[in-house]
């Protein structure tokens, strides 16, 4: 899977002949033109409470200060990306920064309970440091994997009320297939027979409320169908989360040639490789980091790269030391934190940055990524 992503990314950007900046082709673009912006949405379960948080800073300035052409997500990423691209096409950003809290709010509703069953801050004394809230405790998540280990045709109810969440969400889904803002959302198509997978990139009349959840159907919670798209309805194929394959998904921002694409990135780069005794899936994360340091690389790329990125694991955020379980913890109180940090973030990102918009780019790359990247022969 690496090595198509890698030839569609050269595809893109074929490689330079020379290791200088970018600069002298980025100055080509008129400062003085109106920026266009493209945004890519990463997925991270209950993590995505922090891009809403960023896009309710992000939008108003963006909105008003250029054009927002498309915003690309996967699994959270998708979902917020959805319903942002509805609001700002029916009416605005403030419209979509509403409709983002809403739903944000409504999946505490459902945390609050999860909370108390699952992830009781109050027997913190009794776990391991790696197991204390707002992580999860590794013990429950054995149990998750055994029971669907056994029950491999197992649907847990989570992926219909995700669904459901959508649609009643966004009042005319018109607005996402067909609006000024195009919204873009990947997944992973899975064969029940063969295992074959496909990656495929939905927009719009293909993009639909299945759509946008099978973005996000983790293995975990058990098979996922698309029934309300005609040409993707099946007994054949289920879906898996896209950030099994990429996330987010960037050809979509690359094809819609944007001035400047900003990616809220929710992974931590100085986070060690997940620990496999949490039991959670292989997910795209770091690899982000790779692909757009990949970007950066290239004359031919005209677009600025930018990048507000989460800082979990070093204690930032109410001195939580978090690692990927707690993507599963839709607490009410862990919410809020969450929201507030990725509101504060871009704050401080506009502030730094705002008037960089348009004229150069302000993302660089992390040392991990330009190592790959020596490794395969491409050198700064």
């Amino acid at each position: 899977m690496n090595d198509n992503r890698n030839k569609k990314l050269q595809h893109y950007f074929p490689p330079r002949k020379s290791a200088r900046s970018s600069d002298s082709a980025i100055s080509q673009i008129d400062p003085a033109s109106r920026p266009s912006f493209g945004l890519g949405l990463m997925g991270g379960g209950s993590w995505g409470a922090f891009t809403a948080g960023a896009l309710e800073v992000l939008l108003p300035v963006l909105d008003s200060i250029g054009d927002i052409k498309i915003i690309s997500g996967t699994s959270a990423g998708a979902i917020n990306g959805a319903v942002a691209t509805s609001g700002l096409n029916d009416k605005g950003a403030h419209e979509a920064v509403r409709r983002l809290k809403t739903v944000w709010d409504r999946v505490k509703g459902v945390g609050y309970l999860v909370n108390h069953l699952v992830a009781p801050c109050n027997m913190d004394f009794m776990l391991p440091r790696k197991d204390r809230w707002p992580n999860i405790p590794s013990q429950y998540l054995s149990l998750m994997t055994a029971f669907q280990a056994a029950n491999p045709l197992l649907v847990t109810g989570v992926p219909q009320y995700l669904s459901n969440l959508i649609k009643t969400s966004i009042p005319d889904w018109k607005s996402v297939q067909e609006g000024r803002v195009k919204c873009a959302v990947n997944t992973v198509q899975e064969h029940i027979f063969t295992g074959q997978t496909d990656h495929l990139i939905l927009t719009g009349r293909d993009l639909t409320p299945d759509g946008v959840t099978a973005s996000a159907a983790l293995k975990r919670m058990g098979n996922h169908r698309i029934w309300d798209n005609p040409n993707m309805r099946s007994p054949q194929y289920i879906y898996r989360d896209g950030g099994y394959i990429q996330n987010p998904p960037l050809e979509p921002l690359i094809e819609a040639n944007p001035t400047d694409i900003i990616m809220i990135i929710l992974h931590d780069h100085t986070a060690p490789e997940a620990d496999p005794s949490l039991a959670l899936d292989k997910m795209y994360d770091r690899e982000i980091h790779t692909d757009l340091a990949r970007l950066t690389l290239h004359d031919s790329n005209l677009i600025r790269i930018h990048a507000i990125q989460i800082e979990m694991s070093d204690g930032a955020i109410n001195g939580w030391h978090l690692n990927d379980t707690s993507k599963l913890n839709a607490s009410p109180k862990f919410i809020d934190a969450l929201y507030e940090a990725g509101r504060v973030a871009a704050k401080k990102w506009l502030i730094e940055n705002r008037d960089r918009l348009g004229s150069e780019s302000t993302y660089r790359p992390k040392d991990h990524a330009v190592a790959e990247l020596a490794a395969s022969g491409l050198h700064y």
